[in-house]
């Protein structure tokens, strides 16, 4: 599995309203490999702090399901999406109050 998420980077310096705003992309991926004997290995890329903690507890994992550790790391990936969706919609809508009180330079020159 893959999964691609565009952030904006919170640790670079904020610029003006009318300049590109600084992200970043998260690019998680798992494999996964399971075994009839109860045995789950799963690699982990590119995953974040937050979700490398969250998956560090696996109390609700069950060996006897293969697909138990997609269930609970699709959760901690739907949560990454939410967070960076509603950063981008705080983002636009203050570049929305900003232009429509402004005007930005053209960006055509």
């Amino acid at each position: 599995m893959r999964f691609l998420i565009k952030d904006i980077d919170k640790i670079s310096q904020p610029l003006p309203d009318y300049l590109v705003i600084p992200y970043i992309w998260h690019k998680l991926a798992f494999y996964t490999t399971w075994t009839s004997k109860n045995s789950l290995v799963v690699l982990c890329f590119g995953i974040p702090d937050v979700i490398r903690v969250l998956l560090s507890d696996l109390a609700q994992l069950r060996l006897d399901d293969p697909f138990s550790f997609h269930t609970i790391l699709i959760e901690h990936v739907i949560t990454l999406y939410d967070t960076a969706l509603w950063t981008w919609r705080n983002v636009v809508r203050h570049r929305e109050q900003v232009s429509a009180n402004t005007k930005l330079p053209d960006s055509r020159i």
